[in-house]
């Protein structure tokens, strides 16, 4: 018997569990299309800045997380290897197209930065991801992302564009001279969720009932003995 409430409490403990902490993606602004094709965002150059639009959906209205893709080069304009940069993210709001008030701003650092693929011209593209505190946006309105490297001057850090963002949605902006100007492309990006616990099927709350029933039956047992 004892093992048999033993056994309970361990299943329902580990199903208890697995409502899980869980992040999805609730913006897909596309993966990146062409390694060679950037749009600078470095705050070392003229471009500091790069930015693009997106939306949120109801019921995905809260980021948790942010991913994007980019590469460099160097004060020539050639290819170069990206060193572990400095990141810093804003979110801006939106400003009959164009970045407005800035709302957020997030210093990242390294960004989780991974290797992804060299392109035909030798430029090395690159992934990033980082966490943010989670921030609840209004479903339906239009925002920009907005990235900068500060890392140093021995490169320039660019934002890979994609091809495959979603229509009529996406607007990208360059920051230079103390203004946004808009280019007609789209940059590569998604954002996802803040993770959560998730709440246990009625039949989890169940099995985990009965093993503290089992439970405190077992103390009883050991009481009367």
């Amino acid at each position: 018997m004892r093992l048999s409430i033993l056994s309970a409490l361990v299943l329902s403990g580990a199903l208890f569990a697995a409502g899980g902490v869980q992040a999805g993606t609730i913006y897909n602004g596309g993966t990146p299309s062409d390694p060679d094709s950037f749009y600078y965002g470095d705050s070392t150059y003229y471009y500091s800045k790069a930015a693009d639009t997106f939306a949120l959906t109801a019921g995905g209205t809260t980021i948790g997380g942010v991913n994007w893709w980019g590469g460099c080069a160097s004060g020539s304009f050639s290819p170069t290897s990206c060193p572990t940069g400095n990141f810093k993210l804003f979110i801006y709001s939106d400003a009959s197209g164009s970045p407005g008030a800035q709302l957020h701003e997030y210093n990242v650092g390294g960004a989780n930065q991974a290797f992804v693929t060299t392109g035909v011209n030798g430029y090395s593209e690159y992934s990033y991801s980082a966490s943010i505190p989670a921030l609840t946006l209004t479903a339906g309105t239009q925002y920009w992302l907005g990235i900068q490297d500060q890392t140093t001057s021995d490169f320039v850090w660019g934002w890979d564009t994609t091809s495959n963002a979603p229509d009529g949605l996406e607007n990208e902006a360059s920051f230079g001279a103390g203004s946004w100007t808009p280019f007609n492309a789209d940059l590569a990006f998604n954002l996802t969720s803040a993770s959560t616990s998730a709440v246990p099927e009625p039949f989890t709350l169940s099995l985990f009932g009965a093993g503290v029933v089992g439970a405190a039956a077992l103390r009883r047992r050991k009481k009367k003995a």
